[in-house]
C-alpha cells in the first residue's frame, strides 16, 4: 500500500500475535515480483537480500497482486498507467484483512519511519569494525612474513657456517696429508701407524658430525627445499673429496710403513 508519512509504495504484513511487522519491504522499480506457481509468488527486498514468498487461495488472486506491484513500479518510476496513492498494495481484501493503518493503531505500532540518521550511524560503525579488521589482518600478514623471513636467513646463515667449518677441515687435513709425504721417509713405523690412526678416527668424527649436521638441516630447513639441496650437494662434495683425502692418508702411511720396515 502507500505510505503517504515517506512517500512510498511497501509490501507490509503485520503478525498480530506478537506484534511484529514481518515484512516491510519498499517498492522500487528495480523490485521485481515472481511467480513461482499458480497460487505462489516471492521477492527480493534489494534493502536487505531477504526473499520473502506469498500464497494465495486462488491464481486470480496471485494475478492481481502481481498486477499491484507492476503498477506500483510504474508510478515510483514517474510513468503513466500507476497506482492511486490511495490504492492499497495488498492481495485482495475479505473480511479478515484489516487496513495497514487500522491493524498498526490496534497493535500499539508506531508507523513513524526509522530515522535515517540512526541507521547511517549503525552503518559507519559497521564499517569502521570492518576497517579496524582489515587493518589488524594487513599486520599481521605482515609479521608472519618478516618471521618468515628471519628463519630463512638464520637458517642459511647457519648451513653456510656450517659449510665453511666443514671446508676449513678439509683444508687442515690436505695439510697434514702434504706434511705427511714430505717427511714420510723420517720416523719409524709405530709413529706413523700412531699419526695414521689418529687421522682415521678423526675423520670418522668429523664424518659423523656432518651426517648429524646434515639431518639436522634437512630436518629445520623443509621450507627452504631448494636452498636445502644446494647445501646438500655441497656436503656431499666435501665428503667425496675427504674421503679421497682419507684414501690419499692410506696411501701415505701405508708405503711409508712398509719401506721402514723393509730397511
Amino acid at each position: 500500500m502507500f505510505d503517504a508519512t515517506r512517500g512510498l509504495y511497501r509490501l507490509i504484513s503485520v503478525d498480530p500475535t506478537c506484534k511484529n511487522v514481518i515484512v516491510n519491504s519498499t517498492i522500487v522499480k528495480e523490485l521485481d515480483f515472481h511467480k513461482t506457481s499458480q497460487r505462489f509468488g516471492h521477492w527480493t527486498d534489494l534493502a536487505t537480500g531477504v526473499v520473502f514468498g506469498i500464497g494465495f487461495k486462488s491464481e486470480q488472486q496471485l494475478e492481481d497482486f502481481a498486477d499491484c506491484v507492476r503498477k506500483a513500479k510504474v508510478a515510483v518510476s514517474g510513468g503513466s498507467g500507476g497506482l492511486n496513492k490511495a490504492t492499497t498494495l495488498q492481495p485482495p481484501r475479505n473480511n479478515m484483512d484489516p487496513d495497514f493503518r487500522e491493524l498498526f493503531g490496534r497493535l500499539g505500532l508506531k508507523t513513524e519511519p526509522i530515522e535515517n540518521a540512526s541507521l547511517a550511524k549503525a552503518l559507519a560503525q559497521l564499517g569502521g569494525k570492518i576497517e579496524e579488521k582489515k587493518r589488524i589482518n594487513f599486520d599481521l600478514q605482515g609479521e608472519c612474513d618478516l618471521l618468515r623471513n628471519v628463519y630463512l636467513t638464520q637458517n642459511n646463515n647457519n648451513l653456510d657456517h656450517k659449510h665453511a667449518a666443514l671446508l676449513g677441515e678439509k683444508a687442515r687435513l690436505e695439510k697434514i696429508v702434504r706434511s705427511g709425504e714430505v717427511n714420510q721417509g723420517q720416523g719409524d713405523p709405530m709413529t706413523f701407524d700412531y699419526t695414521k690412526k689418529q687421522l682415521e678416527d678423526h675423520y670418522k668424527v668429523l664424518l659423523d658430525k656432518a651426517n648429524r649436521e646434515l639431518s639436522a638441516a634437512l630436518e629445520e630447513n623443509m621450507a627452504g627445499k631448494d636452498r636445502v639441496q644446494e647445501v646438500d650437494a655441497l656436503f656431499c662434495k666435501a665428503i667425496h673429496e675427504l674421503t679421497g683425502i682419507h684414501r690419499m692418508i692410506g696411501g701415505a702411511f701405508g708405503g711409508s710403513a712398509r719401506g721402514t720396515a723393509a730397511e
